[in-house]
């Protein structure tokens, strides 16, 4: 198997390696060369999440060999690999001390430990500093101070939020808060400044936007251009020596130069210095007045992975502009003459993580995923680059390598890991009462039948299913398909079936036929690009890869052929003209039964755009009336059921009214998002997991009258959590429950009037559901 894509990069402190994972394995190679890296793990079961020692000849890395997640140690001096932890615990995100003696990590989501080791990398101690919820299974929060004294770590807190919290690596104190936001979304990666002084994180609620917080872990002191005057006039300890440093005393801190190097402030794939400091002073935090020292950077762009430079001017971190996540810089010298801005870094196709800056703050090493389709990101990893910050050259670090791969031995490994995954992250511990240890000895005879990866997942699948539950199953990505190109056009059955004729039948609105203009339904379709169709004719076949791209149809109008020229769209595009198509004939027939009364809106899901586009729909004509039916039939669900409820629970309470002007409802006339008026709400069977949170929030505010069929009772938060083959095993690892505490997963949530749609209604043009509702909203509005 060959592998030129990887994910898990990481630079070691001195700048001249790189770690990285692959089909889960962990390789490092030279950072500037490429070429093939050394293999340094051989087992069937997975490997990653490399990390480097301080001296650059370590690596610790997670393995699944000992059933879960244990760490294993390789050491490039004696190319020798060996346990750190093994049992049957989930130890998760280890990370280097700056000092390289210890390593911190997350066991079971519950307990923060930390190995101290000795010169020869065995285990001297082993410390549990702090326990709680810590972490979810993966990348959490955790960063070492520079002095290696200290732990930040982000720990689950009252109603979901979680903080920042700093213990002492010794053990000997227990943990506490820094930073006290009502955010459930902080630090998806944690930079500690060089001098040890400050902290910058990520934060945002969930759907918000991601600023940057700066807390200040001691008061801070500005420093001063005019400073740098002064210290033209500093003495000099010899002649021809160096200057000696004006120093200011600063409160809570020692006098005295701080000489920092670029290990000292690395964090969670940092990059620092080769040679250790002269010197380094210990990192204080004054927890009195600490909650009134955070700040939120005005970058103006969504934050994410925030990284300080070693030198401690360069900020880099990640942002996400029309749907790619790209690499920005930012300044952090208090001393710079101009404003410090935003400056993007790269702007090609392809998601970036994993950014690093190299010893001597002038590059960033980073992984990119491919940019199209069939990229190096298809399969779930990532090409390797640098850039340099003062001209933004990238170069590509190419690395190339084969394997092999057993499929007996490593469809067992997928089989336990998606066992194991499940073991730990389902939401109900009893698991729905299904006996999960005696249902993994009865599948394992079945697994090590399968012949091919689609029995193998077939069989997990049929596994996963004895537990009964919602946003469940195991995949693999889809890979790309063929791109047919689609015309908007409904062809008639009976010709077809007759001899191979595309006589239209309907053309969609807004669609290529449509914009053509002069392609009519009862037209013929005779050929595509000069490829005359007959009744042995695939369209799909023609019009492949022809979306957005010149397509030339020939048209026959009563005998008589001519040519239009039209653009194909691609299959979603058409869905979606479609679907718009739909929700103007529901809103059409709304607006006839209610003789104009009452407006409509569809939701389609409960995911960022299909909020925008509430937006839209719940436009001037909408606003205009006496009431709105809110469908949400067949929602399948995502995660913005909240905003969505704002938006019709808010009433208006003030008018505002301009000087020989109308008067305005004032959150409308303020910019906030707010309809003001009564609503009825259209739901069925196939309205599932957020659209039925949003049911609820509905019918427990007492919104309106719920009008339909009961939903589907799928109400699970999920996630996914990928496997050494590719394929995705999906993690329903939240349970939904009421305010009453009732489970809502296998429970629908019930309508105030019950109305089902007979069979063939939809060809006569008639809706049942929609007619009800809008009869019991008319009661409301007369």
């Amino acid at each position: 198997m060959a592998i030129n894509s990887w994910s898990n990069l990481a630079l070691s402190p001195d700048g001249k390696k790189i770690a990285v994972a692959a089909h889960g394995e962990i390789f490092a190679a030279g950072a500037r060369e490429g070429g093939e890296p050394q293999r340094l793990t051989y087992t069937e079961a997975a490997e990653s999440d490399p990390q480097w020692s301080a001296d650059s000849t370590k690596l610790v890395y997670r393995s699944e060999r000992d059933g879960d997640s244990s760490l294993y140690l390789y050491d490039f001096t004696t190319n020798t690999e060996h346990a750190l932890t093994h049992s049957l615990n989930l130890d998760v995100s280890p990370i280097w001390s700056p000092d390289g003696k210890s390593i911190a990590f997350f066991r079971n989501r519950k307990e923060l430990h930390v190995l101290t080791l000795d010169e020869k990398s065995a285990i001297k101690s082993d410390k549990v500093v702090a326990t709680g919820e810590l972490s979810f299974y993966g990348d959490g929060g955790l960063a070492w101070s520079p002095d290696s004294k200290w732990l930040v770590y982000v720990p689950l807190g009252v109603d979901g939020f979680s903080n920042l919290n700093a213990v002492p690596a010794d053990g000997s104190a227990a943990g506490k808060p820094i930073t006290f936001l009502a955010n459930g979304q902080n630090a998806s990666h944690i930079a500690w400044s060089p001098d040890g002084k400050y902290i910058l994180f990520d934060t945002a609620q969930r759907a918000e936007e991601p600023q940057l917080a700066r807390v200040d872990l001691i008061p801070h002191v500005p420093a001063y251009r005019e400073d740098q005057f002064t210290d033209l006039f500093r003495k000099q300890t010899t002649p021809g020596g160096p200057d000696t440093p004006t120093q200011r005393t600063r409160p809570d801190e020692n006098s005295g130069t701080q000489e920092q190097t670029p290990a000292e402030g690395a964090s969670r794939r940092g990059a620092g210095a080769a040679t250790p400091a002269k010197k380094i002073e210990p990192t204080k935090i004054v927890f009195e007045g600490i909650r009134n020292r955070l700040t939120l950077l005005p970058i103006g762009l969504g934050v994410r992975y925030p990284v300080i430079s070693p030198d401690g001017k360069t900020l880099a971190f990640l942002a996400e502009v029309a749907g790619q996540a790209n690499i920005y810089t930012y300044s952090l010298d208090e001393l710079a003459r101009e404003p410090a801005s935003p400056r993007q870094l790269t702007s090609d196709p392809g998601n970036k993580s994993e950014i690093a800056f190299t010893p001597d703050s002038k590059e960033l090493f980073y992984l990119q995923a491919g940019g199209g389709r069939g990229g190096a990101g298809a399969g779930g990893g990532a090409s390797i680059h640098s850039i340099t910050l003062e001209n933004r050259t990238i170069k590509p670090i190419n690395l190339t390598t084969a394997i092999d791969v057993d499929f007996d031995k490593e469809k067992m490994v997928v089989f336990d890991e998606a066992w194991s995954t499940l073991d730990h992250r389902f939401w109900n511990g009893k698991f729905n009462g299904a006996n999960w240890p005696a249902l993994r000895d009865e599948w394992r005879p079945y697994i090590a039948g399968a012949r091919t990866g689609a029995e193998l997942r077939r069989d997990i699948n049929l596994l996963i299913g004895e537990l009964n539950s919602s946003h469940s199953g195991i995949s693999l990505p889809t890979p790309p398909a063929v791109r047919t190109g689609k015309l908007g056009l409904r062809f008639e059955r009976a010709p077809y079936e007759k001899d191979g004729s595309l006589v239209i039948r309907e053309i969609v609105p807004l669609g290529p036929a449509s914009l053509e203009g002069s392609i009519k339904a009862g037209d013929k379709l005779v050929a595509v690009n000069s490829t005359p169709i007959t009744a042995a004719t695939n369209l799909d076949s023609l019009l492949e890869e022809t979306a957005g791209k010149r397509t030339v149809l020939s048209i026959e109008t009563a005998g008589k052929k001519r040519d239009a020229i039209v653009r194909p769209i691609t299959t979603q595009v058409e869905s979606g003209l479609l679907y718009r198509d739909w929700v103007e004939s529901r809103r059409a027939y709304v607006d006839k039964i209610s003789g104009g009364k009452l407006g409509y809106v569809h939701i389609a899901a409960m995911g960022d755009a299909d909020l925008a586009q509430l937006y839209i729909d719940l436009d001037v004509i909408n606003q205009g009336k006496k009431g709105v039916v809110v469908d949400v039939r067949n929602n399948n669900g995502g995660y913005v059921n909240g905003r969505v409820i704002d938006i019709f629970a808010r009433k208006n309470y003030l008018l505002m009214t301009p000087r020989d002007g109308s008067p305005a409802p004032s959150r409308q006339a303020l910019g906030q998002r707010a309809l003001g008026l009564p609503t009825v709400l259209v739901t069925n069977e196939s309205t599932l997991s957020d659209g039925e949170d949003f049911t609820e929030g509905y019918r427990t505010l007492q919104l309106g009258k719920v009008v339909g069929t009961p939903t589907a009772g799928w109400i699970i938060f999920t996630g996914a959590q990928r496997l050494i083959d590719g394929s995705s095993v999906r993690t329903p690892g939240e349970r939904i429950q009421t305010l009453e505490g009732k489970d809502m997963e296998w429970h629908p949530r019930p309508v105030d009037v019950e109305v089902t749609r007979p069979l063939g209604e939809t060809e006569t043009g008639e809706d049942a559901q929609l007619k009800k509702a809008v009869e019991t909203l008319l009661t409301q509005v007369k």
